[in-house]
């Protein structure tokens, strides 16, 4: 992707909304995330919705013990998307839906056994990042898809899953403590961007009608994106995706000879 998409020039700048003060940084960041998607659901109630990760983490753990977290934070969201009133339950749940996600994308390899117990840092910093971000920035117009997945394309590299698209825009959520864009966020945004392309997006008719790409700091409330065509030169475009293509199918028959 370096070889294909150079860096282009960035120039991010602002002060931090929202500092880190518990030391749960996977679990802050995923909790975040569903946090802002169930805003934007209350605030754009015809955004489309995709099945929440932590449910394929329910149902691989099958655990009564543990499924009732679940429920519980289903509950909650639902007494949310009609009250819009942000409350401390559905903060304690969205940690509980973080621990979720974490098993599952780390295949199993993780897993928490401290579902329903919940570290008061934990909930006073997921509620000032919360406190501290201004929707407006997230403003929807026509079209949001929360947590879009890339049709097969998403099964056959483990299930890959952008945050948001909203309007022309394809999102992702970072809640990183320095404001930065690393390669590596640069590789993952582009590769969301062919998925989207090659897989396609329920919701998306006309990919091409995604015509900026980029990232929300939630601890600066800052929306930074790129035009695609800065980002991601045409001429180049075909032969990437070629490449592309290839090697998702490389990587998935190596994964089934394991």
């Amino acid at each position: 992707m370096k070889t294909y998409f150079p860096r282009p020039d960035i120039n991010l700048k602002g002060e931090i909304k929202s500092a880190p003060i518990s030391k749960s940084h996977p679990i802050i960041g995923t909790a975040i995330d569903y946090l802002i998607r169930f805003h934007l659901k209350y605030l754009f109630p015809k955004a489309k919705e995709k099945q929440w990760v932590s449910e394929n983490a329910v149902r691989i753990i099958n655990s009564k013990e543990l499924n009732k977290y679940f429920n519980i934070a289903k509950r909650h969201y639902s007494r949310f998307i009609k009250s819009g009133i942000l409350s401390k339950d559905l903060i304690k749940s969205s940690i509980d839906l973080a621990k979720f996600d974490i098993i599952f994308r780390s295949g199993g390899m993780y897993f928490s056994n401290d579902f329903g117990k919940y570290k008061r840092k934990d909930i006073k910093e997921l509620t000032t990042i919360l406190s501290n971000i201004d929707f407006q920035k997230l403003k929807i117009e026509k079209r949001c898809i929360l947590n879009p997945t890339f049709g097969r394309y998403s099964r056959l590299i483990g299930g890959a899953d952008a945050d948001l698209i909203i309007d022309n825009k394809l999102i992702d959520i970072k809640n990183t403590k320095k404001l930065s864009i690393t390669r590596e966020m640069l590789n993952q945004i582009i590769g969301y961007y062919f998925l989207g392309k090659i897989g396609k997006v329920k919701g998306v008719s006309n990919w091409s009608s995604i015509d900026e790409v980029g990232f929300y700091f939630s601890r600066y409330d800052q929306l930074y994106l790129f035009p695609i065509d800065e980002l991601i030169l045409r001429k180049k475009r075909l032969s990437f995706e070629k490449w592309f293509i290839k090697s998702i199918h490389k990587y998935n028959e190596a994964i089934n000879l394991m």
